[in-house]
């Protein structure tokens, strides 16, 4: 009696520091955000980095970036790379912009809206967690190396 008593205190203890431990990072979360579109589009990003949901909306084209020396893309939300575990881009924007996800490691899922017709170059090279990734039939070119390393 007294181990199965003992047993359920251990249990208890252990449940409570699991719920103190998810509260203590859900209470660190936080959201940034900014522009990402081309010259005269209006395209903005957000990014929840407690559920590591990157958001692309508005209505037009992203920006293309590029890659800088430590192999990572200079899209604004770049430095939060390895927050980003989906990505959706929705309905008005018309293209990924080139190297526009490149390394993100822990990018898993990827929902692109009907409006993109095109995925630059790179956009999501070295990718390799990507498990689900939906390409509408209104993608009309997909950039060179746009999936290497995925």
């Amino acid at each position: 009696m007294k181990k199965r008593a003992l047993l359920y205190v251990l249990l208890t203890v252990a449940a409570l520091a699991i719920i103190i431990a998810s509260t203590a990072i859900a209470s660190h979360a936080e959201t940034y955000s900014g522009n990402c579109g081309a010259a005269g589009d209006n395209v903005a990003w957000s990014l929840d980095t407690g559920s590591g949901m990157l958001t692309i909306s508005g209505n037009g084209a992203m920006a293309d970036y590029a890659c800088s020396y430590y192999d990572t893309t200079t899209a604004p939300w770049g430095v939060y790379s390895d927050s980003i575990k989906s990505v959706g881009i929705k309905n008005g924007v018309t293209n990924v912009g080139e190297w526009a996800f490149y390394n993100c490691d822990n990018l898993t899922m990827v929902m692109l809206s009907g409006s993109v017709t095109s995925i630059g170059d790179y956009a999501f090279a070295e990718c390799g967690a990507i498990g689900l990734f939906n390409i509408t039939t209104n993608v009309e070119s997909i950039g060179n190396s746009a999936f290497e390393g995925c």
